[in-house]
């Protein structure tokens, strides 16, 4: 896919834009991977100057991660005439790289009297890691333009300047799915640019960071898999763009004196998914044989001295590696010296890597750990497309065990992780961020991670001023206001509320309107009767006129955070509270809690109990005691039906 972005400087000039990106780097000095590329047409008397410039590589040095970098663009160029050449005396450019924090204009030189080659562009500057070691795009680095200078007897001054696009947004590596006339999914698996559309302002995000390469050896440990993050809503700016960063997988170690290298972070508006441990080697040096901490870490080799797995900081451990010792054998010899015997090596094996909902297994005797299990992520449940994504995500990988006959090799966690093998091992699943397996011959690479964003309702309606609906935190309520423009014949509003996506609403409260007035009116409504297991909630407002004739709002929606799914039968809230704003509700099996006997308890004193006989008369009863009370940490018993529950509240 093409994109044509620039700006002439003259209305003469004519320059078509190619910008194909290809893939995102993975960066090491020695690595080339095409980014972008464009071609600049510019008119100098009878002649065309022609100039094609493509971003080939960044270079980063001096990396001091996870403080900074420093960096170099490489850039292939061929400049070449249509018609006769040119006189040029300049012939330059700066590649404009702007991040939003800093902004670098990185300077290179072009040939006046023609040709091809590659230039490194000057400038170097320092840059946030989002990964370590660091592996920067054009796109991370903000480089969007070229400026380009150029001087000669037919150019004419208006056109000694020419600035022109260097990356646009093809992204060939996110796929949009519309699940429905109100809901998009964006699935990331690669490095790119999210443009937030303006009917959208809240999301789903999950972030997978890639995950570990498998170890080296006969009884190396597998890798790690990469972190699983999952935010249930995250506010973002409708029409704003934000960059996405989805990790590499790592590479599995392809020498014994070498780790499986870690996967690469994911990260999405402050959010990051922490790449997976690479597996430990079998070879005489604690730094190589041991597994390497990440997401999930990487399992240990079997020689590794370590007693306790490689910690996840997002998943679970690594597995630990074994040498059984069981070997056996005789020998004889004269006083000579000579001698001769004969006997097996002792079994040994490697540890699995960790995976996000278990840890990896432990080797046993020459049985080679699996990878610990991946794990399913919310924001591929409820949909009603295919968008053909297993939703599993994040497992280990195998650990190598010896002897090699028969099944010793451990196996990947959840079909994902990769296997162990006597050859090389085997690749965890592509942007599953689950770990490569051990090999005797090398490790299996780590997978790619990737992020996925689902959007759904807005809640900005278009036809109403300013309506919105917001969970409050500290009240434990969806707080809805709306702002409204009354007509003389509204009688009053009624707010509708569904459990169960936009098909099923029921009436929840009524608003008396106010009347008509010169100006805009304001409203809220404070919804205290949550469902206890948290969710998905849609809302609308029906208008109703004084005639019985009604008309509706857009529907819009908020997410109750995970915090609040409970399997308590009683909230109490908000907390803290003063003790008159106090609300109570019951979401218990049973349909009616019957009598009910509560108290108050402090470290230092207890309230009597309390007796209730009807579940209405609870919140006044509970309002009038805890208003009593000094500040501080009480905590409230309730008994009811044979059954209590404990409820710790601050009064303030």
């Amino acid at each position: 896919m093409s994109i044509l972005y620039g700006r002439l400087k003259y209305s003469i000039f004519y320059f078509n834009l190619l910008i194909a990106i290809v893939g995102w780097l993975f960066v090491m000095a020695s690595e080339v991977q095409a980014q972008c590329s464009n071609t600049i047409t510019i008119p100098s008397g009878d002649s065309e100057i022609n100039i094609e410039l493509e971003l080939t590589e960044i270079i980063t040095h001096n990396t001091y991660c996870p403080n900074g970098f420093e960096y170099r663009v490489k850039i292939d160029y061929n400049v070449n005439f249509t018609g006769p050449a040119p006189t040029l005396w300049t012939l330059q450019g700066y590649l404009i790289c702007d991040n939003g924090t800093e902004r670098d204009e990185n300077y290179f030189d072009l040939p006046e009297g023609g040709g091809s080659g590659s230039v490194l562009a000057a400038q170097s500057d320092w840059h946030t890691c989002y990964s370590n070691p660091p592996h920067p795009s054009p796109a991370d680095l903000g480089c969007f333009e070229f400026r380009l200078n150029i001087d000669g007897p037919d150019i004419d001054e208006d056109n000694e300047e020419v600035i022109a696009g260097v990356c646009g947004n093809t992204n060939s590596c996110m796929e949009e799915v519309q699940v429905s006339e109100l809901e998009r999914l964006y699935i990331y698996r690669c490095d790119g640019p999210f443009t937030v559309p303006a009917e959208f302002d809240d999301a789903e995000v999950m972030l997978v960071a890639g995950g570990g390469g498998g170890g080296y050896g006969e009884s190396a440990g597998g890798g790690g898999a990469g972190g699983l993050v999952y935010e249930p809503s995250v506010s973002l700016t409708p029409g704003e763009t934000y960059p996405v960063y989805v990790g590499n997988g790592g590479t599995g170690a392809t020498a014994p004196n070498e780790t499986g290298q870690n996967g690469m972070n994911s990260f999405f508006n402050g959010i990051t998914a922490i790449g997976g441990g690479g597996g430990g080697s079998y070879f005489p040096n604690a730094g190589i044989n041991t597994g390497n901490t990440g997401g999930s870490g990487g399992g240990h080799a079997s020689n590794s001295s370590a007693s306790i797995r490689s910690q996840g900081s997002q998943g679970n451990g690594g597995g630990l590696g074994e040498e059984s010792g069981n070997g056996n054998g005789n020998g004889n010899g004269n006083g000579n010296g000579n001698g001769n015997g004969n006997g097996n090596e002792g079994a040994r094996s490697g540890g699995g890597g960790g995976g996000h909902l278990s840890a990896g297994i432990n080797g046993n005797g020459a049985r080679g750990g699996n990878g610990g299990e991946g794990a399913a992520s919310p924001i591929l449940e409820d949909l009603s497309v295919d968008v053909g994504i297993d939703n599993i995500f994040a497992a280990g990988g195998g650990g190598t065990g010896r002897p090699g006959q028969g099944n010793n090799q451990g196996t990947g966690g959840s079909g994902i992780g990769g296997d162990a093998d006597t050859d090389t091992g085997r690749s965890g699943a592509q942007n599953t961020g689950s770990g490569g397996g051990a090999g005797w011959d090398g490790g299996g690479n780590g997978a790619d991670g990737m992020v996925i964003i689902r959007l759904r309702l807005s809640s900005l309606p278009v036809e109403w001023n300013a309506i919105k609906v917001a969970y409050q935190l500290a009240k434990n309520t969806v707080q809805l206001d709306w702002q409204v423009k009354e007509e003389p014949t509204t009688s009053h509003y009624e707010l509708e509320r569904s459990l169960e996506g936009i098909g099923d609403f029921h009436h929840i409260a009524s608003v008396d309107a106010v009347g008509s007035t010169d100006g805009l009116t304001d409203y809220q409504y404070d919804d205290h009767q949550l469902p206890s297991s948290g969710g998905r909630l849609y809302y609308r407002i029906k208008e109703v006129d004084i005639d019985g004739k009604a008309s509706y709002s857009e529907v819009f929606s908020v997410k109750l955070p995970a915090s609040q799914k409970s399997n308590k039968a009683w909230k109490v809230y908000p907390n803290p509270a003063s003790g008159h704003d106090i609300n109570v509700s019951y979401s218990g099996s049973a349909e009616n809690p019957g009598t009910i006997r509560f108290r108050l308890v402090s470290p230092l004193q207890s309230t009597d109990y309390f007796q209730i006989n009807e579940e209405s008369e609870l919140e006044d009863a509970l309002r009038r005691v805890f208003t009593t009370l000094e500040t501080g940490v009480w905590v409230l018993e309730m008994r009811w039906n044979e059954k209590s529950e404990f409820i710790k509240l601050v009064k303030k």
